[in-house]
């Protein structure tokens, strides 16, 4: 039986050559349309195009026990909007800032939250080895790997990772591939 993973990104993680593509495939892209992303309309449409799992991961970023249950549904319902009007389609799945998720919101929402399993903790370090073992040392069938572009070591970390775990027979899926089975 093949093992599976999820990378799970918080933006659309290039390096200036584009070889983060090669780990991309499978991945779920969590989106914020905020600040720069907000132009970034065909950027969202080519991983949507690539078969990227595109998710809701709020408009400016908010943590819901700091915001409260009424703006963090404000800044859900408004990065639907954007990334609705970029896909073409329903948006699902929801990443909550800092795993920040109560029953409350569930209830409210018509979408699925999405946590992880792993946080090698790559956009407080710029240390590819630290973040690389991390990962390695937790991963497991159906592991969901919260990374981040933050730092270019994060992207370099994210090809090692994916390299080692391919080896050891991990294939990388989206998210929603993980939550059917």
């Amino acid at each position: 039986m093949t093992k599976m993973a999820n990378l799970s990104s918080l933006e659309c993680v290039t390096t200036p050559d584009d070889t983060a593509v090669s780990f991309r495939v499978g991945t779920t892209e969590f989106a914020i349309p905020m600040g720069s992303l907000i132009d970034k309309d065909a950027e969202i449409a080519k991983m949507q195009e690539d078969g990227h799992l595109i998710g809701n991961h709020t408009f400016h970023h908010v943590q819901l026990s700091v915001v409260g249950e009424e703006i963090f549904l404000q800044e859900l319902e408004e990065t639907n909007r954007v990334l609705e009007g970029i896909l073409q389609e329903e948006v699902i799945f929801v990443r909550p800032p800092y795993g920040d998720w109560t029953k409350a919101v569930e209830l409210e929402v018509d979408m699925l939250p999405v946590l992880w399993d792993i946080d090698p903790l790559d956009w407080c370090t710029e240390n590819t080895t630290k973040v690389v073992r991390a990962v390695l040392e937790e991963a497991e069938d159906q592991s969901i790997i919260l990374m981040h572009d933050y730092y270019a070591t994060s992207v370099d970390a994210a090809l090692e990772i994916v390299d080692e775990l391919l080896d050891e027979g991990y294939r990388f899926v989206t998210v929603e591939e993980i939550v059917v089975e």
